[in-house]
């Protein structure tokens, strides 16, 4: 619907608004843009169909967008229509109902375990994608503050970045060109104590649980879903680090 409007719209504004009405909440995507005749807006839900031939010639497309996107709205439950006035822009809309959840169970950390949130660990970031790398190092760093986060680019990187320094916890993409994630994690596994022993947290956006499985069997200690939820960075990573702490019997930081 915005991608839409703003194509529609070559000067004026687009506005979104998001309303609580009720049990719904309903989203608006207003534009002051060349709108829809009255008599072809019955077709703009339609599947493969434009409001005209010109617009077809001029922007292309599949005429399935609205379509596909009204029977999304349709399947939780929502609605959706639209309001134009030829010359004066388009008001598109959907409401979804809100349902009632129960708020997730947070696990009370245990009263003897360390604080780790002031301590300063030494966090390795891979990625092979540098916005990824950015989001990766803010949310860290607002988790611990007194982190010292370094990132690598590649599995290659990774390697020498560990050959060099002391790392607590590495936090690697599963898919990277060259040497993916558990193909440097192997690599890792095989270098001399303590390198071998570094808890590794595997990331990816995958869904398979091959891939996850792959993770695991190359050695990695967990597995997270991108993008990243923080609660569940924060309960891996503070897990692995009282394990590693545990193992070697003093204090990381």
């Amino acid at each position: 619907m915005i991608d839409n409007a703003f194509k529609f719209t070559s000067q004026g504004e687009v506005r979104l608004r998001v309303t609580r009405q009720q049990d719904a909440l309903q989203f608006e995507v207003i534009d002051s843009g060349s709108g829809i005749p009255a008599e072809l807006q019955e077709h703009i839900f339609k599947r493969f169909e434009h409001a005209d031939q010109a617009t077809l010639r001029q922007f292309g497309g599949t005429g399935l967008g609205l379509a596909i996107s009204k029977q999304l709205v349709s399947l939780f439950g929502g609605t959706m229509g639209l309001e134009s006035t030829l010359g004066k822009g388009s008001r598109f809309w959907f409401r979804m109902p809100l349902q009632a959840c129960e708020a997730p169970d947070v696990p009370a950390s245990p009263t003897d375990a360390p604080d780790l949130g002031n301590m300063a660990i030494r966090l390795l970031l891979v990625d092979d994608n540098p916005i990824n790398l950015q989001v990766a190092r803010f949310m860290c760093q607002s988790i611990w503050p007194q982190a010292h986060i370094t990132d690598a680019n590649s599995g290659a990187q990774c390697l020498a970045l560990l050959a060099q320094s002391p790392f607590d916890v590495v936090l690697m993409d599963m898919f990277m060109p060259g040497m993916s994630g558990p193909q440097t994690c192997q690599s890792i596994r095989q270098q001399p104590a303590p390198v071998c022993h570094i808890p590794i947290i595997g990331l990816t956006a995958s869904t398979h649980a091959q891939d996850r499985a792959t993770c695991l069997d190359a050695g990695m200690n967990e597995v997270l879903s991108k993008p990243m939820d923080k609660h569940q960075l924060v309960t891996a990573v503070q897990k692995q680090l009282r394990r590693s702490m545990a193992e070697k019997g003093n204090h990381v930081g």
